[in-house]
Protein backbone atom coordinates (compact mmCIF):
# COMPACT_ATOMS: atom_id res chain seq x y z
CA UNK A 1 0.00 0.00 0.00
CA UNK A 2 1.36 3.43 -0.96
CA UNK A 3 0.45 6.91 0.19
CA UNK A 4 0.23 9.58 -2.47
CA UNK A 5 0.36 13.22 -1.34
CA UNK A 6 -1.11 15.59 -3.93
CA UNK A 7 -0.25 19.27 -3.46
CA UNK A 8 -3.17 21.69 -3.39
CA UNK A 9 -3.99 22.98 -6.87
CA UNK A 10 -2.13 20.15 -8.62
CA UNK A 11 -3.17 19.69 -12.24
CA UNK A 12 -3.69 16.24 -13.76
CA UNK A 13 -2.10 16.23 -17.21
CA UNK A 14 -3.29 12.74 -18.15
CA UNK A 15 -5.91 12.76 -20.90
CA UNK A 16 -9.38 11.36 -20.21
CA UNK A 17 -9.70 7.93 -21.89
CA UNK A 18 -11.61 8.10 -25.19
CA UNK A 19 -14.35 5.73 -23.96
CA UNK A 20 -15.05 8.04 -20.97
CA UNK A 21 -15.05 11.37 -22.86
CA UNK A 22 -18.80 11.30 -23.59
CA UNK A 23 -19.59 10.83 -19.87
CA UNK A 24 -17.21 13.65 -18.88
CA UNK A 25 -18.77 16.06 -21.38
CA UNK A 26 -22.33 15.16 -20.34
CA UNK A 27 -21.45 15.83 -16.70
CA UNK A 28 -19.68 19.10 -17.57
CA UNK A 29 -22.75 20.37 -19.47
CA UNK A 30 -25.19 19.82 -16.57
CA UNK A 31 -26.68 22.91 -15.02
CA UNK A 32 -25.03 23.81 -11.67
CA UNK A 33 -27.97 22.62 -9.53
CA UNK A 34 -28.04 19.17 -11.19
CA UNK A 35 -24.25 18.93 -11.00
CA UNK A 36 -24.23 19.63 -7.25
CA UNK A 37 -27.06 17.13 -6.68
CA UNK A 38 -25.12 14.47 -8.59
CA UNK A 39 -21.94 15.07 -6.57
CA UNK A 40 -23.85 15.11 -3.26
CA UNK A 41 -25.70 11.86 -4.01
CA UNK A 42 -22.41 10.31 -5.09
CA UNK A 43 -20.98 10.82 -1.60
CA UNK A 44 -23.78 8.68 -0.16
CA UNK A 45 -23.60 6.03 -2.88
CA UNK A 46 -19.83 5.64 -2.60
CA UNK A 47 -19.97 5.51 1.22
CA UNK A 48 -16.44 6.86 1.67
CA UNK A 49 -16.71 6.64 5.45
CA UNK A 50 -16.98 2.85 5.24
CA UNK A 51 -13.91 2.26 3.07
CA UNK A 52 -11.20 0.40 4.94
CA UNK A 53 -8.37 2.50 3.48
CA UNK A 54 -10.07 5.79 4.26
CA UNK A 55 -10.47 4.71 7.90
CA UNK A 56 -6.90 3.40 8.14
CA UNK A 57 -5.46 6.73 6.96
CA UNK A 58 -7.79 8.76 9.15
CA UNK A 59 -9.37 10.41 6.11
CA UNK A 60 -12.89 11.81 6.24
CA UNK A 61 -15.20 13.29 3.61
CA UNK A 62 -17.41 15.97 5.13
CA UNK A 63 -20.69 15.90 3.23
CA UNK A 64 -22.36 18.49 5.47
CA UNK A 65 -20.37 21.51 4.26
CA UNK A 66 -22.29 22.00 1.00
CA UNK A 67 -21.16 24.15 -1.89
CA UNK A 68 -18.53 26.84 -1.51
CA UNK A 69 -19.66 30.39 -2.27
CA UNK A 70 -17.19 32.52 -4.20
CA UNK A 71 -17.12 36.09 -5.42
CA UNK A 72 -16.79 36.10 -9.19
CA UNK A 73 -16.30 38.63 -11.95
CA UNK A 74 -18.06 38.51 -15.30
CA UNK A 75 -15.46 39.09 -17.98
CA UNK A 76 -16.13 41.52 -20.82
CA UNK A 77 -17.04 40.03 -24.22
CA UNK A 78 -14.25 38.84 -26.47
CA UNK A 79 -12.91 41.37 -29.00
CA UNK A 80 -11.46 40.13 -32.27
CA UNK A 81 -8.99 42.33 -34.10
CA UNK A 82 -8.62 41.89 -37.83
CA UNK A 83 -6.07 43.46 -40.15
CA UNK A 84 -6.13 47.21 -40.72
CA UNK A 85 -7.48 46.77 -44.24
CA UNK A 86 -10.55 44.90 -42.99
CA UNK A 87 -13.95 46.63 -43.35
CA UNK A 88 -14.53 45.93 -39.66
CA UNK A 89 -11.12 45.87 -37.89
CA UNK A 90 -12.53 45.22 -34.38
CA UNK A 91 -15.52 42.98 -33.61
CA UNK A 92 -16.96 42.59 -30.12
CA UNK A 93 -18.65 39.21 -29.84
CA UNK A 94 -22.03 38.89 -28.15
CA UNK A 95 -23.41 35.81 -26.39
CA UNK A 96 -20.03 34.07 -26.23
CA UNK A 97 -20.00 30.43 -25.16
CA UNK A 98 -17.60 27.51 -24.94
CA UNK A 99 -18.43 25.04 -27.69
CA UNK A 100 -18.06 21.64 -26.05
Amino acid sequence: LELCVVPKGQIMWKQVPHEKMKDVLQFAMKNPHDCLASITSGLTVLAYGQWQYMCEFGMHVDDTVGPINLLVQVLPPTRLRYSQGSPQPVVTLANDAWNM
